[in-house]
């Protein structure tokens, strides 16, 4: 599950935070992070919010520790939760 953003929203962050970074560095970052398979790159789909976004996925995984539960079939697991099953 992911979201949108751009290199240059991370570069306005970590400058918020006191930190310089270009935005160049922030690509070449994101793209040894694909190449390391930590991120996965996809294209955009829906920016405005009107479609329906079909999917075979069952799960979403959150750091919110009181997410939980099952909506509309997709079960909404807590990453440590994930992580600590033995079988999904």
């Amino acid at each position: 599950m992911g979201k949108t953003f751009s290199a240059n929203a991370i570069v306005k962050f970590l400058k918020s935070e006191g930190r310089a970074l270009s935005v160049e560095s922030i690509y070449n970052y994101l793209e040894w992070l694909e190449k390391a398979f930590v991120i996965y790159r996809c294209p955009r789909y829906d920016l405005k919010g009107k479609s329906v976004l079909k999917t075979q996925e069952k799960y979403v995984v959150t750091m919110d520790e009181l997410a939980g539960g099952n909506m509309h079939g997709v079960k909404i697991v807590h990453l440590m939760e994930l992580l600590l099953q033995e079988k999904i």
